[in-house]
């Protein structure tokens, strides 16, 4: 294990220098622009365009990463992050904030490619596993960590612009200083995404509907608690925390059982929570042991739905079925910002989570109807659990379920 980090240990720390900054910098963009008066309607459009950018970057920036180098391509997309975070702080305008997150997010997805297109040239068949845990290790505690930014500086000053883009500069530096040979990139395959929603209809709208609840969870939850006088670092952090230590017990049960019962078991809990939050916002501790349920509940939504899929579909395609399922989720994290803000528009703030039970009530609807419509796949014929991570196609190609494909 030692020797595994060792050679991996440039993107690592990369990755998580780079997900500090741009973790804490979703949320105070939320609480900025809502400090500043701007309407849920147009700090969603704001969100929207940044996984926007996620989407369109994870489909079209392989190219351009194989034209220059990997180091180079780092360099570009990281200087890119910083200089775009630089410019929404000197203007302020959300609407000008749209193009401006939108190219964020297309260099994200950049430095995504990059980083797991490395760890994944670093690994085997049997330690492509290990490096899939120490990437989302990685990556979660850097997001959940980040938060606590938030309470460093004021928020209506400049500082918070500037420590985002100084930990996107700060990112290069491990990679660009590593004397290791840069990987090359190889395009995954993808299945047609009509394949996929006919062989695994479940497991599709699964995906779409983890992104729907997800995006929204990352772009209002530091508002909700702003407006309830709760400290938006910590709700936002126990959320992150309560997705990346529950997923892995609560995926193992979906071994053993039959996953779509586990799945819709699952979305049905995920409704408990979000109508229980509006109640205990005044109470600390039940207030932020329920988030840390809402987040592992909804963040384990969507690997369970990606391996219900896979368990249904030839394990021949399953590199270019994960890279459909990962589209999809991409499409639901677009428009979730677009569409929770009405429910907010009705309800207040506490809209948020009536908006993540009635989408987890959606998948329940869904889970029903594939059960009814299509017979179970027998345990012992279902692939393992694999927690996987919501970035670029890459790194689904970490993943132990696929061999040498």
């Amino acid at each position: 294990m030692l020797k595994v980090v060792k050679s991996v240990i440039a993107p690592l720390l990369s990755i998580g220098l780079l997900t500090l900054g741009s973790g804490f910098f979703v949320s105070f963009q939320s609480i900025f622009l809502k400090t500043e008066g701007y309407s849920d309607l147009t700090i969603g459009l704001v969100h929207s365009a940044y996984y926007a950018g996620i989407l369109v970057g994870t489909l079209k920036v392989e190219h351009f990463i194989q034209r220059v180098g990997h180091i180079r391509a780092m360099s570009t997309f990281s200087s890119i992050c910083a200089i775009m975070i630089l410019l929404q702080g000197l203007f302020q305008d959300p609407y000008v904030w749209v193009l401006l997150r939108f190219v964020v997010g297309v260099s994200l997805a950049g430095i995504f490619v990059v980083i797991e297109s490395w760890l994944l040239d670093k690994g085997t068949n049997t330690t492509r596993g290990q490096l899939l845990s120490l990437y989302m290790v990685a990556f979660y505690s850097a997001q959940a960590f980040g938060q606590y930014f938030l309470d460093l500086y004021p928020i209506d000053s400049l500082q918070p612009f500037i420590l985002a883009s100084l930990l996107c500069c700060a990112g290069i530096v491990p990679v660009a200083m590593t004397r290791a040979k840069s990987p090359e990139i190889h395009e995954p395959e993808v299945k047609r995404a009509g394949e996929v929603l006919v062989e695994s209809p479940f497991g599709f709208f699964g995906c779409i509907i983890s992104g729907l609840m997800l995006s929204s969870i990352y772009s209002f939850g530091p508002n909700f608690a702003l407006s309830h006088d709760v400290s938006p670092a910590g709700l936002m952090s126990i959320i992150i925390m309560g997705g990346v230590l529950l997923q892995v017990p609560m995926g193992r049960l979906s071994d053993v059982f039959d996953r779509r019962s586990v799945l819709m078991i699952l979305a049905g809990l995920t409704i408990i929570p979000c109508l229980i939050i509006p109640h205990v916002v005044d109470q600390k501790t039940p207030l932020m042991i329920t988030a840390f349920l809402l987040g592992g509940l909804s963040f384990t939504l969507y690997p369970l739905s990606v391996t219900h899929a896979c368990d249904r579909i030839n394990s021949k395609v399953l590199t270019s079925v994960t890279a459909v399922l990962l589209m999809a989720f991409g499409i639901g994290s677009v428009l979730g910002p677009l569409i929770s803000p009405y429910f907010m528009l009705w309800y207040g703030s506490v809209g948020l989570f009536y908006y993540v039970a009635m989408m987890s009530g959606l998948l329940v609807v869904v889970g029903f109807a594939s059960i009814r419509l299509f017979p179970k796949v027998p345990a012992c014929q279902q692939n393992e659990f694999v927690p996987l991570p919501r970035s670029s196609l890459i790194v689904y190609d970490l993943d132990p379920r696929i061999k040498n494909e």
